[in-house]
């Protein structure tokens, strides 16, 4: 009894040393609001409409040092414009962007990276996701106290061939949390493995 006693104190005292887990999570989505509440619109057909590329949570407090991705949109749905925050150079083509930022974005709960000003002439989606051919597999963004440090952004919804953002569709985008995964989703569990890996 007394061992099992002692056990037990020990537990609860390493229990009560770890540190807390942090909220960082790094999230990526495009959304219509820069709070990131909300992905999904019925109606905004035929006029240009802002979307908002935000990370959510980053896990480095040295601020986002630059960031890489690419754009997909579906038939129909296009980047009239866009615009980068803060002091910015751009030197990736088309719908592919490799930012480099003169003085990093500061860490925040949100932070934008981007405004799309996006026209939908039929019902469609938008998703940021990995450069092509990426080692990440995944969108990056540089440390910003450190540039040799490159830390992946994981898409909150869609990715591949899913839309992170919706205009028109009865359907809304689908979150990529796990708990929130059902067998129909279209996901593999090698991607939702995918998206925990250390890289």
């Amino acid at each position: 009894m007394k061992s099992a006693t002692l056990y037990l104190g020990i537990i609860f005292l390493l229990i009560s040393l770890t540190p807390p887990i942090s909220s960082a999570s790094n999230d990526l989505g495009l959304y219509f609001d820069e709070a990131a509440t909300d992905n999904c619109h019925l109606e905004g057909l035929l006029e240009v409409t802002s979307v908002y590329l935000v990370l959510r949570h980053p896990s480095n407090p040295g601020g986002i040092g630059g960031w890489q991705g690419t754009m997909f949109c579906d038939e129909g749905v296009f980047i009239a414009g866009y615009t980068l925050m803060g002091q910015t150079i751009n030197v990736g083509t088309n719908n592919n962007f490799v930012v480099g930022l003169g003085n990093p974005l500061p860490t925040a709960e949100t932070v934008t990276l981007a405004v799309f000003d996006v026209l939908a002439t039929v019902p469609g989606g938008l998703c940021f996701d990995a450069l092509e051919g990426d080692t990440y597999q995944t969108p990056i963004y540089l440390a910003g106290d450190d540039y040799n440090t490159m830390i992946p952004m994981y898409l909150e919804y869609g990715g591949g061939s899913q839309p992170s953002l919706s205009i028109g569709l009865e359907d809304c985008p689908v979150s990529n949390l796990v708990g929130s995964v059902s067998t129909d989703s279209g996901r593999s569990w090698d991607g939702i493995k995918a998206l925990f890996l250390d890289r």
